[in-house]
């Protein structure tokens, strides 16, 4: 089991729409215990744990981070299968939304750090409580818990100045889907990787209601160029067909 909160709830407050806080605001949102399900995702020779919002709520919440998303565990499995990119690399997440599962393979890919971020203090709070509830998976002292809600320069500038050399790699998992928050997505990134054309941005997500190439015009604005990874992608059954992976590097 997962740990729960103090006062014997399990985060039972959300704000924002916990993909980088950007979207509707619908207030305090409580969720019953029925609401929630703890749910066991394969993820390379590791099997994570994670509670999150029941699937079947995804069109009844507007809280987008509540849920587990099909590109977040997609990600996960592609870095499971390709560790060496971020061995003993700094990594950040992006929107995590409540099950990081990107992140939780990033840790067990031995980086020198991973930071876990959302837009919601209530959604960073509940991926919290989903790593430390693989600890027995994952070395989880490297994982480093943040709100950065895109395009806010002065949460941006507080991760900057605990890592001023920037990071190695930035994740997002189905991040991609506003197309107001798109170019706030990329230029957050652009602050927040290192200066280098080392750097690396790894984006899995399903084409929604932002076309592909607004997505890439969007990454060209704000330095990126890119590769298509898909056919790297492992696959697992039920997997939705529009899936992709990008990998953007500083042109």
């Amino acid at each position: 089991m997962l740990p729960d909160a103090d006062d014997g709830s399990y985060a039972p407050e959300w704000e924002g729409d916990g993909a980088g806080g950007f979207g509707q605001d619908v207030g305090a949102l409580f969720l019953q215990p029925e609401e929630w399900v703890e749910e066991d995702v394969a993820v390379g020779a590791n099997t994570f744990r994670v509670r999150c919002l029941a699937g079947d709520n995804r069109h009844i919440k507007s809280q987008t981070g509540l849920m587990r998303w099909e590109g977040s565990a997609a990600l996960a499995r592609f870095i499971a299968s390709s560790k060496s990119l971020l061995l003993n690399k700094s990594v950040l997440e992006l929107g995590c939304g409540t099950s990081p599962l990107p992140s939780l393979a990033a840790l067990a890919a031995q980086p020198t750090k991973v930071y876990v971020t959302d837009g919601s203090p209530n959604v960073v709070n509940m991926a919290e409580r989903n790593i430390i509830g693989n600890c027995g998976i994952v070395d989880t002292s490297r994982a480093q818990f943040r709100v950065i809600e895109w395009g806010n320069n002065e949460q941006i500038e507080d991760i900057v100045q605990e890592v001023p050399s920037g990071f190695d790699v930035v994740l997002g998992a189905d991040v991609l889907y506003s197309k107001l928050a798109v170019p706030l997505f990329f230029s957050t990134c652009t602050k927040l990787l290192v200066k280098s054309n080392t750097a690396r941005l790894l984006v899995c997500y399903i084409i929604r209601s932002v076309s592909e190439a607004e997505v890439l015009k969007c990454a060209r604005s704000a330095g990126f160029e890119w590769e298509s990874l898909k056919h790297q992608l492992p696959t697992a059954e039920g997997d939705c067909p529009s899936l992709q992976l990008m990998m953007f590097h500083r042109a």
